[in-house]
């Protein structure tokens, strides 16, 4: 019953394909149905009015001509209901995302099935609608951009791993090169906790304070208390 329905609707779309003036009210009095009831209806099996219908329905007409090209873009706005050729190409676009002029390039195209998903599924997806050939040439005109993308984002992080790497040599030599003053900077290493739990690997915490503390009075001028100076705050919370 409910492809009855849309078969009807189809037909009377059809029959008035041309008439401008063919909207929700013609259909609603045609079918002897309300404008409520229809839409309802509507909603329930594709999840579109009356007048979203009629558009996609002269649309995918339009597309089916431009096609077999019987006609110019405008000649063809006309005959499917558009009393505009520029408020055409504008719902074409926003239907199909491409304007009416591309068609011409489509050059494989279904006709057996564009003929099907006309008469019976006049909400089918735009997507379906759309061939291989000019998914092809929309992926040839990203390629460019997609290699261009890679070599820019490829040439910043390489330009920030050569300057990163740049800065910390120059910072390296600068620390070799500076003069400390004990007035103006010390440094103790406390004692490390052991976290082991186990009391026999308390001389790896201890060993891993002496070992820092050997790096650390290499560094000239810099004051370094011994480790029996701040060994007295093992096992504190300081």
């Amino acid at each position: 019953m409910d492809q009855v329905f849309l078969n009807k609707v189809n037909t009377l779309i059809e029959a008035n394909l041309g008439n401008e003036k063919f909207g929700a009210g013609e259909l609603s009095h045609e079918l002897g149905m309300s404008r409520s009831n229809i839409n309802r209806k509507l909603r329930s099996l594709n999840k579109t009015s009356i007048s979203q219908l009629i558009q996609e329905y002269r649309l995918q007409r339009a597309m089916e001509m431009l096609r077999q090209k019987v006609a110019t873009a405008s000649e063809i706005a006309f005959r499917v209901g558009f009393s505009s050729p520029t408020y055409f190409n504008k719902c074409f676009h926003e239907y199909y995302g491409f304007p009416p002029g591309e068609v011409k390039k489509l050059e494989a195209y279904d006709r057996e099935k564009t003929k099907s998903v006309i008469l019976t599924e006049p909400s089918a997806g735009r997507s379906e609608l759309l061939t291989t050939n000019i998914m092809k040439a929309k992926r040839k005109r990203l390629i460019p951009w997609i290699v261009f993308s890679v070599l820019l984002v490829m040439g910043v992080i390489f330009s920030f791993l050569y300057f990163f790497k740049a800065d910390l040599f120059q910072r390296s030599r600068d620390a070799k090169n500076i003069t400390i003053t004990d007035a103006e900077i010390s440094i103790a290493v406390l004692p490390f906790i052991n976290l082991s739990n186990d009391p026999e690997q308390e001389y790896f915490s201890d060993g891993m304070m002496e070992e820092i503390l050997s790096h650390l009075f290499m560094i000239g001028g810099l004051r370094i208390p011994s480790s029996s100076s701040t060994m007295r705050y093992k096992g504190t919370k300081l």
